[in-house]
Protein backbone atom coordinates (compact mmCIF):
# COMPACT_ATOMS: atom_id res chain seq x y z
CA UNK A 1 0.00 0.00 0.00
CA UNK A 2 1.42 3.39 -0.93
CA UNK A 3 -0.02 6.20 0.10
CA UNK A 4 -0.86 9.72 -2.16
CA UNK A 5 2.44 11.48 -1.13
CA UNK A 6 4.41 8.74 -2.34
CA UNK A 7 2.84 8.53 -5.59
CA UNK A 8 2.90 12.11 -5.67
CA UNK A 9 6.71 12.30 -5.18
CA UNK A 10 7.11 9.56 -7.80
CA UNK A 11 5.58 11.77 -10.11
CA UNK A 12 7.52 14.56 -8.80
CA UNK A 13 11.12 12.85 -9.63
CA UNK A 14 9.96 11.66 -12.83
CA UNK A 15 9.06 15.22 -13.97
CA UNK A 16 12.10 16.61 -12.26
CA UNK A 17 14.24 14.45 -14.32
CA UNK A 18 12.28 15.24 -17.62
CA UNK A 19 12.78 18.69 -17.31
CA UNK A 20 16.54 18.59 -15.92
CA UNK A 21 17.15 16.58 -19.14
CA UNK A 22 15.54 18.24 -21.29
CA UNK A 23 16.86 20.64 -24.09
CA UNK A 24 13.56 23.10 -24.49
CA UNK A 25 14.68 25.72 -21.27
CA UNK A 26 14.51 28.51 -23.73
CA UNK A 27 12.98 29.01 -27.52
CA UNK A 28 14.18 31.92 -29.55
CA UNK A 29 14.71 32.51 -33.33
CA UNK A 30 18.70 32.23 -34.38
CA UNK A 31 19.32 33.79 -37.45
CA UNK A 32 16.05 33.05 -38.90
CA UNK A 33 16.13 29.64 -37.67
CA UNK A 34 14.14 28.52 -34.73
CA UNK A 35 16.91 27.38 -31.84
CA UNK A 36 16.08 26.45 -28.32
CA UNK A 37 18.77 25.08 -25.30
CA UNK A 38 18.52 23.28 -22.29
CA UNK A 39 20.77 22.61 -19.30
CA UNK A 40 23.62 20.54 -21.18
CA UNK A 41 23.36 21.69 -25.02
CA UNK A 42 21.47 23.97 -27.47
CA UNK A 43 20.27 23.25 -30.59
CA UNK A 44 19.96 24.78 -33.77
CA UNK A 45 17.07 23.70 -36.63
CA UNK A 46 16.90 20.56 -34.91
CA UNK A 47 20.74 20.28 -34.52
CA UNK A 48 21.99 19.78 -31.35
CA UNK A 49 25.85 20.45 -30.08
CA UNK A 50 26.88 20.98 -26.37
CA UNK A 51 27.25 24.16 -24.69
CA UNK A 52 30.51 25.18 -25.22
CA UNK A 53 30.66 28.10 -22.89
CA UNK A 54 31.60 27.68 -19.33
CA UNK A 55 28.94 29.79 -18.11
CA UNK A 56 28.50 30.01 -13.98
CA UNK A 57 24.42 30.37 -13.89
CA UNK A 58 24.46 27.08 -15.97
CA UNK A 59 26.65 25.02 -13.56
CA UNK A 60 24.28 26.64 -10.69
CA UNK A 61 21.45 25.82 -12.48
CA UNK A 62 22.50 22.42 -13.13
CA UNK A 63 23.78 21.67 -9.50
CA UNK A 64 20.58 22.47 -8.42
CA UNK A 65 18.39 20.23 -10.30
CA UNK A 66 20.30 17.81 -9.95
CA UNK A 67 20.19 17.87 -6.01
CA UNK A 68 16.69 18.32 -6.98
CA UNK A 69 16.58 15.09 -8.50
CA UNK A 70 18.60 13.18 -5.75
CA UNK A 71 16.49 14.92 -2.62
CA UNK A 72 13.09 13.97 -4.76
CA UNK A 73 14.57 10.13 -4.80
CA UNK A 74 15.33 10.30 -1.62
CA UNK A 75 12.01 11.69 -0.48
CA UNK A 76 10.25 9.01 -2.33
CA UNK A 77 12.66 6.10 -1.35
CA UNK A 78 12.02 6.84 2.41
CA UNK A 79 8.22 7.57 1.64
CA UNK A 80 7.87 4.22 0.33
CA UNK A 81 9.64 2.23 2.55
CA UNK A 82 7.81 3.94 5.57
CA UNK A 83 4.50 3.09 3.91
CA UNK A 84 3.74 0.48 6.34
CA UNK A 85 4.24 2.98 9.72
CA UNK A 86 2.70 6.24 8.75
CA UNK A 87 3.82 7.94 11.89
CA UNK A 88 7.77 6.55 11.61
CA UNK A 89 10.90 9.05 11.51
CA UNK A 90 10.89 8.49 8.09
CA UNK A 91 8.31 9.21 6.70
CA UNK A 92 9.21 12.80 7.93
CA UNK A 93 12.30 13.01 6.84
CA UNK A 94 10.60 11.84 3.68
CA UNK A 95 8.70 14.79 3.40
CA UNK A 96 11.30 17.05 4.55
CA UNK A 97 13.70 15.97 1.72
CA UNK A 98 10.88 16.59 -0.72
CA UNK A 99 10.15 20.12 0.33
CA UNK A 100 13.96 20.84 -0.07
CA UNK A 101 13.71 19.20 -3.81
CA UNK A 102 11.29 21.40 -4.16
CA UNK A 103 12.36 24.63 -3.02
CA UNK A 104 16.08 23.63 -4.62
CA UNK A 105 14.24 23.29 -7.88
CA UNK A 106 13.17 26.81 -7.79
CA UNK A 107 16.40 28.01 -6.39
CA UNK A 108 17.53 26.62 -9.85
CA UNK A 109 14.68 28.15 -11.82
CA UNK A 110 14.98 31.33 -10.35
CA UNK A 111 18.70 31.94 -11.50
CA UNK A 112 18.29 30.57 -14.75
CA UNK A 113 15.33 32.92 -15.32
CA UNK A 114 17.37 35.86 -13.93
CA UNK A 115 20.74 34.90 -15.28
CA UNK A 116 19.33 34.56 -18.63
CA UNK A 117 17.38 37.65 -19.28
CA UNK A 118 20.76 39.23 -18.41
CA UNK A 119 23.01 37.27 -20.11
CA UNK A 120 20.15 36.54 -23.50
CA UNK A 121 18.24 39.22 -23.34
CA UNK A 122 21.15 41.22 -24.77
CA UNK A 123 21.74 39.78 -27.59
CA UNK A 124 18.28 38.06 -28.39
CA UNK A 125 14.76 39.91 -28.38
Amino acid sequence: KYSGASLGGVAALVLFIISTATDYWMQYRYSGNAANQGLWRFCINRKCHAHTLTVAFWDATRAFMLLSVLGCFAGVLLGITASKRPRSRRVRTGGIALLLSGFLALLALAIYTGMTVNFFGKRYS
